[in-house]
């Protein structure tokens, strides 16, 4: 007991010593090993993933490029950046494991919507181009300027399920380069909705909108809810029998 209160423990450093002296021996021959096997090669390549629509062969076609250096020569994080750059990958991790296995594992992504005309848009917002024949067909069209992705699919998530119920469902939305909105219907009808909160509309489509057009939907062209209070209608232009316009 020292003479402020405080106990003091008296430890024994020779274990402490020793364990040190063995931990650098163990980096010494850890440099010793990367000093002389720096130009081995790479034993086996592990590709992991669920390859639903980035192919084994397409990381490992990658992971060529590297690995033919040596298995400690590798730049891991410029191979992970190179795999991230594939348009399926939202991301990847790359690690050695000895002896001598590189490990690669990769996370894809998960389509939400079509983006524009060639490209899709997934879950966490990300805006890619893959090759035309990986276009799903059957997923919503979405569209709008760079760095508005994430706020057109937190506006269709909204619109989308509360239009369902109505004779207006939607099959595309979108925002033009002057910020407005423009939604599409699966019937071929166009409603623009002008800037702001697209939500603002709702009350307007789901109740005056469908009592004023729900025995004329099929003659409709677009409604133009860009108005305070009310909106305009443009009809299609009637076709006669000949295939010409009246």
């Amino acid at each position: 007991m020292t003479m402020d209160g405080f106990r003091a423990d008296r430890i024994n450093l020779r274990p402490v010593l020793a364990g040190l002296s063995a931990l650098v021996l163990i980096l010494g021959a850890g440099g010793l090993y990367a000093t002389v096997h720096r130009d081995a090669a790479v034993g086996r390549l592990q590709v992991q993933g669920p390859f639903k629509h980035v192919p084994p062969d397409q990381i490992r076609a990658v992971a060529a490029e590297q690995i033919g250096s040596g298995f400690l020569a590798v730049d891991l994080d410029q191979l992970r950046a190179q795999l991230e750059r594939l348009p399926w990958v939202e991301h990847a991790r790359v690690e050695r494991v000895w002896p001598d296995d590189l490990r690669i594992r990769v996370w894809e992504r998960e389509p939400f919507a079509r983006w524009g005309d060639k490209g899709l848009l997934s879950t966490q917002a990300v805006a890619f181009e893959p090759e035309a024949k990986d276009l799903v067909q059957e997923l919503p069209q979405l569209f709008g300027p760079p760095g508005h992705e994430r706020e057109v699919m937190e506006a269709y998530r909204r619109l989308s399920p509360k239009l369902a119920a109505t004779p207006f469902p939607l099959q595309r939305l979108g925002m033009n380069a002057r910020g407005e909105w423009l939604a599409y219907t699966s019937g071929g009808i166009e409603l623009r909705l002008g800037q702001g909160e697209p939500d603002a509309k709702l009350d307007t489509i789901a109740g005056p909108m469908v009592r004023a057009l729900g025995q004329r939907l099929a003659e409709v062209n677009y409604v133009d809810l860009r108005y305070t209070n009310g909106f305009a209608v443009a009809w299609r232009v009637p076709v006669d029998a000949a295939g010409g316009k009246k």
